[in-house]
C-alpha cells in the first residue's frame, strides 16, 4: 500500500508542477468555482464564526468564479490545520482538487517548518499567537486577520 500510495503521490504532485508552474496549475483548476461553500461549510476545521470568504473588501460578493484571493484566504486558514479529510474535494460541484492542493501545501509547510498536522501534538504554526491578546485585538480592531505572528 505504500509503495502504491507512492506511485500516486508522485504522479499527483509531478501533474502540479513547480513554482509559477503550480500556481498557474491551482488557479486555472480553482478557476471553475461557483462559490458554492460546500468546501468551506464542509471542513471540519473551518470554524471562524466570519468568514474571511464573505467578507465584501476581500472577495467581491456574486462574483462567478471568485477572484484567487477566496481560495487563498481558504487555503491559509487551514494550511496549518488540515488534516486531509478530503471533504472539500468529495463535496465540490467542480472537481476541484482541493485535497491535493492541500497535501501539496502542507508537503512544504512540513519541509519549512517541521510540522505535520494531525501527526504532531503541538499546536498548529498559527496557533502560536497569544490567543487572548490576539482575540482583544481583533475585537477592538474589528478585524478578523492574523498579522505578524512570527
Amino acid at each position: 500500500m505504500f509503495k502504491l500510495a507512492d506511485k500516486y503521490r508522485a504522479a499527483q504532485f509531478g501533474a502540479l508542477g513547480e513554482s509559477e508552474d503550480r500556481l498557474k496549475f491551482i488557479m486555472d483548476e480553482t478557476s471553475r468555482c461557483i462559490k458554492c461553500y460546500q468546501c468551506i461549510e464542509n471542513c471540519p476545521i473551518c470554524y471562524c464564526v466570519e468568514c474571511s470568504t464573505r467578507k465584501p473588501h476581500l472577495v467581491t460578493p456574486g462574483q462567478v468564479p471568485p477572484p484567487f484571493m477566496f481560495h487563498l484566504i481558504r487555503f491559509s486558514h487551514i494550511s496549518d490545520s488540515c488534516v486531509n479529510c478530503g471533504q472539500c474535494e468529495e463535496l465540490c460541484a467542480m472537481d476541484i482538487p482541493n485535497a491535493l492542493f492541500m497535501h501539496s501545501l502542507q508537503v512544504e509547510m512540513e519541509k519549512m517548518f517541521g510540522f505535520a498536522p494531525g501527526v504532531n501534538m503541538d499546536l498548529p504554526i498559527l496557533a502560536l499567537v497569544e490567543e487572548p491578546a490576539e482575540r482583544k485585538r481583533l475585537s477592538d480592531t474589528g478585524d478578523d486577520q492574523i498579522y505578524n505572528i512570527f
